[in-house]
């Protein structure tokens, strides 16, 4: 093996970390969303990070969070590292332009679907990420 193929190509990491738009999206007709793949370092360490604080109350006897907890601190680092951006988002008809508080509010809504679609996303751009790392080394 070659040293040089150790690393992951550029236009790889761009892909992962600088964001990628994804639509079709299931159960969301209209929405375009702009997300770094669930690799995206950043995303993780942002997780991990959330993951480590939550409180004893919120764990279960193993010490891991519960789903609860589990699923607001990953609502919160999803709002600050997976989700850059939104199109084809209404209310009441009107557009809803993207904004970074209203993100994490919706993100860790228990009852919202938009988690949901964001993390689908994310591994979508995942995906397409790992299909042009083979092209790349194809070529």
């Amino acid at each position: 093996m070659d040293i040089n193929d150790l690393e992951t190509p550029e236009a790889v990491v761009r892909k992962v970390e600088g964001g990628t738009w994804i639509d079709e999206i299931p159960e969301c007709p209209g929405l375009r969303l702009r997300v770094r793949g669930i690799g995206a370092k950043m995303y993780q360490a942002e997780l991990s990070a959330r993951l480590r604080d939550v409180p004893r109350k919120e764990r279960d006897r193993n010490g891991l969070p519960n789903l609860d907890a589990h699923l607001k601190a990953q609502g919160i680092a999803a709002a600050k590292q997976l989700l850059l951006e939104w199109e084809g988002l209404e209310s009441n008809g009107e557009p809803v332009p993207y904004d970074p508080q209203l993100a994490k509010k919706l993100l860790t809504n228990p009852r919202g679907k938009l988690l949901d679609a964001v993390v689908w996303a994310a591994r979508v751009a995942d995906n397409e990420a790992a299909d042009l790392a083979e092209a790349v080394e194809k070529n």
